[in-house]
């Protein structure tokens, strides 16, 4: 589909719908939560998965049970970026020497320097879509119930 991505119904209901469009009646309104890393998971990034899933569920209601294929693939690019960070770290430097055919010596730039980058590319765009930015956490606005209202307020505002 062409254009911009849609906004998720949830996120116009706590925005105030600026657009004023109709709302969809009939979505999906997933329930389960998130349980334990699905089992394709490497190790790396199983280590990682109660960090995402725990950084996910900070905003109420952000990431159910369908939206564990992309917090897999945000626990696998924090493992990659800490793989290749570490390679780095133990290579000193982010220029290797390499020899060449004819014997010399030239700097080229470590292969784990454009695989800790498509990482951390990978790590923004999730956290953008769960809202787990400053940017994108000012689209979202909470909108208190009367439950959590102070009953005083209409009294002395």
């Amino acid at each position: 589909m062409a254009g911009r991505k849609s906004k998720p119904t949830k996120l116009k209901v706590v925005t105030g719908n600026p657009g004023k469009r109709p709302l969809p009646e009939n979505e999906p309104e997933p329930t389960n939560e998130l349980g334990d890393a699905p089992d394709w998971l490497s190790a790396e990034a199983a280590e990682h998965w109660k960090y995402v899933v725990d950084t996910a569920n900070e905003l109420e209601g952000v990431a159910k049970k369908p939206d564990e294929a992309a917090l897999a693939v945000f626990a696998q690019a924090i493992a990659d970026y800490r793989e290749a960070d570490d390679e780095l770290s133990d290579n000193g430097s982010n220029y290797q020497h390499v020899e060449t055919k004819s014997g010399g010596i030239m700097i080229r730039i470590h292969p784990a320097v454009g695989v800790r980058q498509t990482a951390l590319n990978t790590i923004m765009k999730v956290c953008s879509e769960f809202g787990l930015t400053p940017s994108a956490r000012t689209r979202v606005k909470v909108d208190l119930t009367d439950k959590d209202k102070n009953p005083n307020d209409k009294y002395f505002a």
